[in-house]
């Protein structure tokens, strides 16, 4: 099959959500999805990361280029009060790239709102995706190479596999 007839050349805004157990998982995950935009000359690339219940978002904030979402972020009633957040979807993406599970039901049918036309999820119980990949590599960049690689041999007329 010809690069052309596939998603991948199509595939300019991705967003790329993934939660984390530690600071170092954390920082790779980011020096990842660098090297991946950089490589690829991506148009746009949005990060959105799952903090866990324990982690204080505040530790975080410095990383101006990632939107972080908690279960503090809804009100008493569950309204989203995360501005980052509700601006991200307002936004269209060509691939969604999702890392790892969402155990909280706000936060999750939250993002499941982002308007994307292609959704792949690594190591994820979650039924959403048009995609569910696994790979032996534990590493953000391989995985999501892996996708890119699997995007590039996959008709834009495939809905799932």
């Amino acid at each position: 099959m010809e690069l052309e007839n596939t998603i991948w050349p199509d595939t300019k805004r991705i967003v790329v959500v993934f939660s984390f157990e530690d600071d170092q998982q954390f920082d790779l995950y980011l020096d990842a999805f660098d090297k991946f935009r950089c490589e690829n000359n991506l148009k746009a690339m949005s990060v959105i990361c799952i903090l866990p219940p324990e982690v204080k978002g505040e530790t975080y904030e410095q990383v101006r280029k990632v939107k972080f979402i908690s279960k503090k972020d809804f009100n008493f009633f569950g309204k989203l009060k995360n501005a980052d957040i509700d601006y991200e979807l307002q936004q269209h993406f060509d691939l969604m790239a999702w890392f790892g599970d969402c155990p909280d039901k706000r936060i999750l049918s939250t993002l499941m709102q982002l308007d994307c036309h292609w959704k792949i999820g690594f190591r994820t119980t979650h039924d959403f995706f048009n995609f569910q990949l696994s790979t032996q590599s534990e590493t953000p960049y391989e995985m999501i190479n892996f996708a890119k690689q699997i995007l590039e041999k996959t008709s834009g007329h495939e809905q799932s596999i």
